[in-house]
């Protein structure tokens, strides 16, 4: 189980580091990199988590890609 951490407006992927300190195994992407969509690419089991900007990208991926 993977968690993608999704960051706020003017945010880094770094800012979950906090998360991987303590264990958990994430993938945070930076969106201003050129790669940060290619590295986004859920599985079913991940747990998809956003903080401001990265929580209403979060919530579009989730009503977009609904698993039914």
């Amino acid at each position: 189980m993977v968690m993608i951490c999704l960051h706020g407006f003017l945010g880094r992927g770094a800012d979950w580091d906090f998360l991987r300190d303590a264990g958990f195994d994430i993938r945070a992407p930076s969106f201003f990199s050129g790669d940060a969509l290619d590295s986004v690419e859920p599985t079913p089991g991940d747990i998809l988590l956003g903080y401001s900007m990265g929580a209403r990208l979060a919530l579009h991926q989730m009503q977009t890609y609904r698993v039914s």
